[in-house]
């Protein structure tokens, strides 16, 4: 139940945006920074 709720949130969400980035990139310095 709660995946098919998130699933029809994400579609509807990728509706909204026509035009779609070819590449993500996740900084993960930052966020790790607090471990080092």
């Amino acid at each position: 139940m709660e995946d098919e709720r998130v699933k029809e949130g994400a579609l509807r969400t990728l509706g909204l945006f026509q035009v779609l980035p070819r590449l993500v990139v996740f900084d993960l310095d930052y966020t790790l920074w607090s471990f080092y």
